[in-house]
């Protein structure tokens, strides 16, 4: 079964700093002479999804218990809402854990590192 994101958690990215893009599953070979060719490699390639959260202290606690105890240091997908619709879409973080920063005070942001599954 596949873990869900919190619901106690945000359940949005902000605007800022937001970026989706389709899994490029194409090889592209240069030949010597004229223009690449380009053929289908896979049909079935992660998107990449990119996005910030502001966040309480205690939300941030809540995230890395999530990805440390639930998503197993997260090498687990889950389902997170879709930035568009808000349909639960399947995803697992990418080549980044979440990173924080904080603006100050008991607020922080996350800044989440996501591939979307096929």
């Amino acid at each position: 079964m596949v873990d869900v994101w919190p619901a106690t958690l945000p359940q949005y990215l902000l605007a800022d700093g937001y970026s989706e893009a389709q899994g490029d599953g194409r090889l592209r070979t240069q030949p010597d002479v004229g223009p690449p060719k380009v053929r289908l490699r896979s049909s079935a390639m992660p998107g990449p999804l990119q996005g910030r959260m502001m966040m309480s202290g205690a939300q941030r606690a809540i995230l890395d218990n999530f990805v440390k105890t639930t998503l197993i240091k997260g090498t687990l997908p889950f389902t997170f809402p879709d930035p568009l619709t808000r349909d639960p879409i399947l995803v697992r973080f990418a080549a980044n854990l979440p990173v924080w920063t904080s603006p100050g005070g008991d607020t922080f942001v996350a800044s989440l590192d996501l591939e979307v599954m096929p």
